[in-house]
């Protein structure tokens, strides 16, 4: 009885921690970045696992912590930045961790996915997944037509990072 309590609260507390808000707003742009700055996209689809959020930084500014289908945008000052997508350690899913060289006045669109595929027994009782995060680069009009019919919008913890 104890063990279906704790995981009928568990799964109540997960899936509460990876939900969009029911008034989030539907995707819009982003008003023009001021001088000197890029406008950085983050959007979660189809990111395992799904109950979950991971924490997205740049240059270890927390942007946000994305539930499956939200996106957000933050300035950031062009130069080099260290983007980093990391799970809980718990998960076991890999981080993402890569610089890009930001221009200031362009816009950066980043989907935030992943995998899980099991493979099954693979040996004497062992269970074998693999696990696969990703953060990639999505080219603007591409972005902007899976953000029109996926996403919702989260605000950032930051407007900015100088």
């Amino acid at each position: 009885m104890t063990l279906r309590i704790t995981l009928a609260i568990s799964i109540a507390m997960l899936s509460g921690c990876a939900s969009i808000p029911s008034n989030a707003p539907a995707f819009s742009l982003a008003p023009v970045a001021p001088d000197g700055y890029a406008t950085v996209y983050f959007y979660r689809v189809g990111a395992f696992p799904t109950l979950r959020k991971p924490t997205v930084t740049i240059d270890k500014v927390e942007v946000y912590e994305p539930p499956e289908k939200a996106y957000t945008w933050v300035y950031v000052k062009a130069a080099e930045r260290n983007f980093l997508t990391e799970w809980a350690w718990d998960t076991k899913w890999p981080p993402i961790e890569f610089k890009q060289n930001l221009v200031a006045g362009v816009s950066y669109f980043y989907k935030i996915s992943g995998s899980f595929e099991d493979k099954g027994t693979t040996g004497y009782r062992t269970r074998t997944y693999i696990l696969g995060s990703s953060t990639q680069r999505v080219l603007k009009d591409s972005a902007l037509a899976e953000l029109a019919l996926c996403c919702r919008y989260i605000k950032a913890s930051v407007t900015e990072i100088p």
